[in-house]
């Protein structure tokens, strides 16, 4: 058993059943059975020798997903094994590149942020290359480009181009809706985000992709709904930074300094030294107020 859900629609919508049928086993049925895989291949690894490239890519996948810092890092080896055994392997060159994501906004790359920012865009620009018709790649190429080089409108191109290829990939409604939202607009982004949800609210990578949420509503000024996601978003993954960022600029604005010093603490643990000109390098937010009300917020949560 891989998955199961019920819809209850009226009886005259049978043929819209049948495509939000359709596109709800296409967008969960891809992940989960990746993960299933991966499970096996964990099996597999004590008594594997001479793994393959998609065997090493299956067992670097749930590392990432649990963000364990010493996983993580031996994740990003595994995917290295497999680049070098296999080249020109188009799905684990783009999940390399995701990998490099995960180690910029962790704070992980330990001194070499160039380098891992360059690494991110040569993997996921060499996946493109190899297959320019993998949405997944394309919307991994895209994300790479927003988070990590700030270049949002051709982010946001690239995850139109995915979402054409497979409209169904809820990956790129999320990574859409945050490119949306880092050029200011919120509400559209929040409708992206609302697809996601609609496709797959079970996602393996629901701990970033319920999180991404959080952005437009806080920008919104709706700073007590996106302390809610994000505290939903970290009872999943308590490891990830990321809505604990934005979780403590939503609880600056509602003066919530007892609750916002407790956050603090947790993403210092995470990442040691983190300050607020870092955050503010790292955004990738357009619009001057929207970067002021984030930097206002994580001022008053006491980030210094």
């Amino acid at each position: 058993m891989v998955w199961t859900q019920r819809f209850e629609r009226e009886a005259g919508d049978l043929l819209d059943l049948q495509d939000e049928v359709a596109a709800a086993v296409v967008a969960r049925i891809d992940p989960d059975i990746l993960l299933i895989e991966a499970g096996r291949a964990q099996v597999r690894a004590g008594a594997a020798t001479g793994a393959s490239a998609y065997e090493l890519l299956l067992r670097a996948i749930p590392a990432i997903h649990r963000l364990d810092q010493a996983g993580f890092l031996a994740a990003g080896d595994w995917l290295r094994q497999a680049t070098a055994l296999e080249p020109d392997y188009a799905p684990a060159l783009a999940w390399h590149a995701y990998w490099h994501v995960f180690l910029l906004g962790q704070g992980w790359a330990a001194g070499q942020e160039q380098e891992a920012m360059a690494a991110a865009e040569r993997l996921a620009s060499r996946a493109i290359a190899l297959d320019p018709l993998d949405a997944q790649a394309l919307t991994i190429l895209g994300h790479v480009h927003a988070f990590v080089h700030h270049r949002v409108e051709e982010a946001a191109a690239l995850h139109r181009r995915a979402l054409a290829l497979n409209p169904n990939l809820a990956m790129a409604w999320v990574f859409l809706g945050m490119a949306e939202s880092y050029l200011g607009e919120h509400a559209a982004a929040l409708r992206r985000l609302d697809r996601y949800r609609a496709l797959a609210p079970c996602h393996p990578h629901a701990f970033f992709f319920d999180a991404a949420r959080a952005v437009p509503l806080l920008l919104l000024g709706r700073h007590a709904e996106a302390a809610a996601v994000c505290r939903a978003a970290i009872a999943l993954q308590p490891g990830f930074s990321f809505p604990q960022k934005v979780l403590l600029a939503a609880l600056g604005h509602l003066g919530d300094r007892e609750a916002a010093a407790a956050v603090r603490a947790r993403l210092l643990a995470i990442e040691p030294g983190f300050t607020l000109e870092q955050a503010l390098q790292r955004t990738p937010l357009r619009l001057a107020g929207d970067r002021a009300l984030y930097r206002q917020g994580l001022r008053l949560g006491g980030l210094g």
